[in-house]
């Protein structure tokens, strides 16, 4: 959750890239937006600013916590 967080703070139009989150190093927040990014080109996941949305379909929500664990996983 403090990683959706963290890219959630993050503005790259307004060239803000610093999520905040220095616990993490950047070989973790960066690839992991990424990720989220490409996968919303897709037809797979709906990447959308709308919380409700995904209060609503908590399913497109888990979406979400695969792409991370899977890439927590590559490293692993």
């Amino acid at each position: 959750m403090i990683t959706l967080r963290a890219l959630a703070q993050m503005h790259p139009g307004e060239m803000d890239f610093d999520p905040r989150l220095y616990q993490y190093g950047g070989l973790w927040i960066y690839p992991v937006g990424g990720i989220i990014k490409a996968a919303g080109y897709t037809d797979w996941l709906s990447v959308t600013s709308d919380r409700g949305r995904y209060l609503d379909h908590p399913d497109e929500f888990a979406k979400f916590y695969i792409l991370m664990r899977g890439y927590s996983a590559f490293w692993d």
